[in-house]
């Protein structure tokens, strides 16, 4: 992993400022919570599959997020993050498990993989347009096949976060970099 490099550091804070949800400059819990709010009413999620949605979103949170919280106030900024995210990513074994939560609450149908429809969903409560989603959507596809299923999408989104190359196709897994 090239951590402290200005191409990753540029990879953090995109991905630091797409669960800024509420764009105060600092990540706290109630971006998660607003955050699976969001992708239940944009996707319709409904009964049993809403509770599991929102699950996985809070387990972000609760599992990963929050250890970045060194000044134990209740939000992350983006110093604290780019301070802590490194030891947090070296546990491989939590940011799969990360990985393989974001992607059970794209998908909204739950049928195992991630259509481009729900993908445009997520990039949207992100805050983005649907051509960034097309984008990196096409970009993270590798077989092609129209779908991301879980393996693409967990594989895409280790290589966001440990790759230096920056032409891989994963540096768009959160849309474009800031």
């Amino acid at each position: 992993m090239a951590t402290g490099t200005p191409f990753w550091q540029q990879k953090m804070r995109t991905y630091f400022r797409r669960f800024d949800i509420d764009k105060s400059g600092t990540v706290e819990e109630d971006d998660f919570d607003k955050l699976a709010q969001k992708l239940v009413d944009m996707a319709g999620n409904s009964g049993g599959r809403t509770d599991q949605l929102r699950a996985n979103v809070k387990l972000l949170w609760s599992s990963y997020w929050s250890k970045g919280d060194s000044d134990g106030d209740g939000q992350v900024t983006e110093a604290e993050f780019l301070a802590n995210v490194a030891p947090a990513l070296s546990d491989t074994a939590s940011t799969h498990k990360a990985l393989e939560s974001i992607f059970d609450a794209i998908d909204s149908s739950g049928d195992g993989e991630i259509s481009l429809e729900e993908f445009t969903t997520f990039f949207q409560v992100l805050g983005l347009d649907a051509a960034a989603a097309k984008a990196s959507f096409s970009a993270i596809d590798v077989n092609g096949d129209g779908g991301l299923n879980k393996g693409e999408f967990v594989s895409a989104g280790e290589a966001f976060f440990t790759s230096a190359d920056e032409a891989a196709p994963s540096r768009l897994f959160w849309g474009p970099l800031v």
